[in-house]
């Protein structure tokens, strides 16, 4: 069975085609650059992907990291071992719509406020999907995080939450 990205299969859930045939993201594409490396829900090891020059990458966030988890406790871990918020300047269009500035000045309620509550946030769409980004300096990796549940749990830690990550896929950070 074919690995697909995280970034594919949101992508596709909000009807925007961002993955090449071979379910690479379009981003990802042009050699040298990385190969996605996903962790999904089916198994408990990191998924490897093969480029077409056969480059093979695998990776592992660390231990006490995986599925199923609150996003908050997710979260506190991943600043530990050294990940940082990386902001999308799209977000709130992502996130509330194209008419985004006109709906958050008449209704500023917690959805207008969620990209600053979690400047890691990149997108949501309906039924509680949505992808954060994180960055790690030291590694030279970028990682995209999806998570599924209600929104207002971002902060929650433990079995009170109701916000559980997905999912994610590590990639080497692009070269300036």
């Amino acid at each position: 069975m074919k690995n697909i990205p995280l970034t594919c299969i949101f992508a596709l859930f909000m009807g925007a085609p961002a993955c090449n045939a071979d379910n690479v993201p379009k981003s990802f594409t042009q050699e040298p650059q990385a190969v996605p490396v996903s962790h999904n829900a089916t198994d408990n090891q990191p998924a490897v992907s093969t480029t077409s020059s056969g480059t093979v990458r695998s990776t592992s966030l660390g231990s006490g990291l995986k599925e199923g988890m609150t996003y908050a406790d997710f979260h506190k871990a991943l600043l530990a071992q050294g990940w940082t918020p990386l902001a999308d300047k799209q977000c709130k269009a992502n996130v509330v719509g194209g008419d985004y500035k006109t709906l958050c000045a008449t209704h500023p309620d917690s959805t207008c406020k969620a990209c600053e509550v979690v400047p890691e946030l990149s997108s949501c769409g309906s039924g509680g999907v949505c992808l954060t980004r994180f960055h790690n300096e030291r590694k030279s990796q970028n990682l995209e995080v999806g998570t599924y549940g209600d929104t207002d749990d971002w902060s929650i830690n433990g079995g009170q939450s109701r916000i559980l990550v997905t999912g994610w896929t590590v990639t080497p950070a692009a070269s300036h």
